[in-house]
């Protein structure tokens, strides 16, 4: 059942000193044409890119609404399977960029950054790359999960959901 959507945030170490990026720039950073954070109007620093494995849902949505089938960077620094290791990495690697659900970003208090592409920030329905949350059940369960789904779609579920840049719609 879902119950909004997330942004999958392209994300900085918190000293990048870079804060939008275009689209164009996104996929020139993720296809390895960009490796320099002086390219995209930041220091003269080389910039260290994590990514996520195909299978992963942040991956997906990086692909079908901005890299497509382009390879990934032949200089990618580490391809990264959970999404609290992607967070860790570029939180403790100076210079680096990745890419990770923005609301769980924030709900753990991980220390990085996300950036707007074109203007848009990742709490906001335009960001490029949104996918849909939902929660999973048996169905012999519904009546258990039911009020938990209810309430995340009641206006009080989704302000506390809205404090996470979660998106969500009037029911």
């Amino acid at each position: 059942v879902e119950f909004g959507q997330a942004g999958q945030a392209v994300i900085t170490h918190p000293d990048v000193d870079v804060s939008n990026l275009t689209t164009a720039q996104v996929a020139a950073i993720f296809s390895g044409e960009i490796t320099n954070w002086s390219e995209i109007g930041g220091a003269e620093r080389p910039l260290i890119l994590y990514v996520r494995d195909e299978g992963d849902s942040s991956t997906k949505a990086l692909r079908s609404s901005i890299m497509g089938d382009t390879p990934f960077a032949a200089s990618v620094a580490q391809v990264i399977t959970s999404q609290g290791d992607m967070l860790a990495a570029v939180g403790g690697t100076p210079d680096s960029l990745g890419i990770a659900t923005w609301p769980t970003a924030l709900a753990k208090g991980a220390k990085v950054q996300a950036l707007t592409i074109d203007g848009v920030a990742p709490g906001d329905a335009g960001y490029p790359m949104i996918g849909p949350l939902g929660i999973g059940y048996l169905t012999e369960r519904q009546s258990d999960v039911q009020p938990l789904i209810d309430w995340l779609r009641s206006e009080q579920g989704r302000a506390a959901l809205s404090e996470f840049d979660m998106i969500t719609a009037a029911q």
